[in-house]
């Protein structure tokens, strides 16, 4: 296994990957958000990117 410095989470992505619960309530969404991100920062720092931007932010040009 190799040392990282950091781990870079896609946010949108992640929406993707996590299981959403059958039943049950948006907080137990969030649970299980919360637990896959924190299996990541036993090992090293995380930084959650969400990719997504308003067309009139200043970050609109970056993602062009």
């Amino acid at each position: 296994e190799r040392d990282v410095e950091a781990i870079l989470i896609d946010g949108c992505a992640m929406l993707w990957v996590i299981p959403w619960p059958m039943s049950g309530t948006v907080q137990d969404y969030l649970d299980r958000f919360r637990d896959h991100i924190q299996k990541f920062l036993k090992k090293t720092d995380v930084y959650l990117v969400p990719d997504r931007y308003k067309a009139d932010s200043t970050k609109a040009s970056t993602r062009h």
